[in-house]
């Protein structure tokens, strides 16, 4: 399976400096709805668990839980004290994830905590050899050419450095942590589960090899090597291949965390089923969820809190959320859903709306996690089901009626303002969409800081006006917008928001389009150094005395003027002065 580059489907941009991407949600309060939180790594039992002694990195150890702690621990033993009776797959994942915050936390009154695997919790022992000792079994490296890292569960070659194949190994660890507790269903069932808590003995996943990982140099050498196995290559930036079991990838650090994250979602699913599943391209139908989980599980955010690394999966500021959310309110775009589902793989990916189809994959994949637990449970449950290759007609989501599917996705996709003041995005988020969202001016206003520099931006047919660019301008201490893709289409920015807009010192694309902006407006705009694409459809106040501004753009190469008072004179005008919008063969 393969992660196709950004000419193809964006990708999310993640913190170079750490493989860890901090969330904004503090975990002191409850975790917002949309998104579900796993308890992932913590001290190794071997150091001490009271609350005085500090550890090593001069975190403090927690010891007993926190009496903010003992509701979920009381469920927890209740439910243990059930074991006789059957449990739910839901009741299973449940008592997994919650045994494992038990492990992590040092509970000593739950010695049931004991069956979960604690390779996966604690900090893990990595073994490097700078030169690998042998060639390489499947891309024939010499000896000495690689470094190899071998960690628990996984076996990673890289003709980088050392240092970063470590890096790298841990950040694989991390996310297969993460994966063991979200798709628990997937891997074990409860029956399994049960047994393991009945007999005492660790519960541990069906394969026990370590999976395997190729990191190029670099892009050139990724795509040089893999074109004899996948003649595509050259459109991804990463590639898993169920035949070899191995995940194939190169490092950009715009990119990267991502990518892995998304090939080692697919190696998960492939060969942890515990199960003899179908391979992704055999399947007759339903690929869109391959596809949608991987991308799903770029959404991974991970917070540090008190020695403890605790995840959250899903989120409305998702990164692959923003196209979805983009294309289904903004361009009203929707494949039905029996059409759809019935897709393969070879359907999926061919044709020219690759893009709405993967965007509508990542959408419905975060509908289906994050919408309730209902719903959750119900799509982990199809998920067995299509890895298995077997009929279903009576699933309710196989069977969910179009309108209604529509319906209940526009409605989860859309933001209100309640939910932004309660749930500001990420820090780490780059691009946003609230395309037709009931937001205003005053919501976004009361985003932190760190959320006004941006990639992109959307906040067509919102009720937004002049105050959100305006108002940090009072403040001087405030920090202004910068944004590279900004889109106010049907609002109420006039002309007085665009000296602030043209500030941006980043701004490659701006929408303007219905906007009541005017030749005058447009006057800030003059020898703008970055600015490529300009949409100012519907506004009838722009002339052929605005094109003179236009025609000072060095870098301009698209503009949009529909509905403006251009003549064609002054469009043909405009050509002339613009080499580079002449190769665009724009027209008004």
């Amino acid at each position: 399976m393969m992660c196709f580059d950004r000419t193809i489907c964006m990708l999310a941009i993640y913190s170079v400096g750490s493989f860890i991407a901090v969330a904004s949600t503090s975990f002191g309060q409850a975790t917002p709805a949309d998104r579900q939180a796993v308890w992932i790594q913590g001290m190794d039992r071997s150091v001490s668990h009271d609350p005085d002694v500090k550890s090593k990195q001069g975190i403090a150890v927690p010891g007993r839980l926190s009496s903010q702690n003992e509701g979920w621990l009381g469920e927890l033993k209740d439910k243990l004290h059930m074991t006789k009776e059957p449990w739910s797959d839901a009741d299973a994942t449940w008592v997994y994830q919650q045994l494992s915050r038990a492990c992590l936390t040092g509970n000593v009154d739950l010695p049931q905590a004991g069956i979960v695997e604690s390779t996966v919790l604690f900090p893990l022992k990595f073994q490097t050899q700078a030169k690998a000792m042998r060639r390489h079994a499947i891309v024939g490296w010499p000896v000495g050419s690689y470094a190899l890292t071998i960690s628990p569960h996984f076996s990673i070659a890289a003709q980088g450095s050392t240092k970063q194949a470590t890096d790298i190994a841990k950040l694989c660890e991390q996310t297969y942590a993460i994966w063991r507790q979200l798709f628990f269903s997937y891997w074990c069932d409860s029956e399994t589960l049960q047994r393991s808590l009945e007999l005492k003995t660790p519960l541990r996943s069906a394969n026990q090899e370590r999976f395997q990982i190729v990191l190029f140099r670099n892009r050139d050498s990724y795509i040089k090597q893999l074109q004899q196995i996948e003649p595509n290559v050259a459109i991804s930036t990463g590639y898993y291949s169920p035949k070899l079991k191995t995940v194939f990838c190169y490092w950009d650090e715009a990119t990267s965390v991502a990518t892995l994250r998304h090939e080692l979602t697919h190696q998960f699913f492939s060969q942890l089923a515990g199960h003899e599943i179908v391979q992704p391209e055999e399947l007759r139908s339903d690929f869109w969820l391959v596809e949608g989980l991987a991308l799903y599980m770029e959404s991974i955010q991970v917070v540090d809190e008190a020695g403890f690394e605790i995840a959250t999966v899903g989120g409305w500021d998702a990164a692959r959320l923003q196209p979805a959310r983009y294309r289904r309110l903004h361009d009203e775009t929707w494949i039905p859903w029996d059409e759809f589902r019935r897709a393969n793989n070879e359907r999926f990916r061919v044709g020219t709306e690759i893009k709405q189809w993967y965007s509508q994959a990542a959408g419905l994949t975060h509908f289906w996690m994050d919408r309730s637990a209902a719903n959750r449970h119900l799509f982990l449950d199809y998920i067995k089901h299509i890895y298995r290759g077997l009929p279903e007609a009576d699933s309710p989501i196989q069977t969910m009626e179009d309108e209604r599917l529509r319906r209940d996705y526009d409605e989860f996709l859309i933001v209100s303002e309640s939910k932004l003041l309660k749930d500001p995005p990420s820090s780490k988020a780059k691009e946003l969409v609230l395309s037709r969202c009931p937001v205003t001016s005053d919501a976004l206003l009361s985003w932190p800081e760190s959320n006004r520099s941006l990639d992109w931006l959307d906040l067509s047919f919102c009720k937004i006006d002049d105050r959100l660019f305006l108002e940090p301008s009072e403040s001087p201490s405030r920090k202004r917008w910068d944004v590279r893709r900004l889109n106010v289409e049907s609002t109420l920015v006039s002309d007085a928001s665009l000296t602030i807009i043209a500030t941006m010192p980043r701004l490659e694309e701006l929408d303007l389009s219905q906007c009541q902006i005017t030749d005058r407006g447009l006057e800030s705009f003059r020898g703008h150094k970055t600015l490529k694409s300009f949409w100012l459809t519907g506004n009838a106040g722009i002339s052929n005395q605005g094109l003179a501004i236009l025609s000072s753009l060095p870098r301009l190469e698209m503009v949009e003027l529909s509905g403006t008072s251009v003549t064609e004179d002054g469009w043909k005008n405009l050509l002339s002065k613009s080499p580079r919008l002449r190769r665009k063969r724009a027209v008004p």
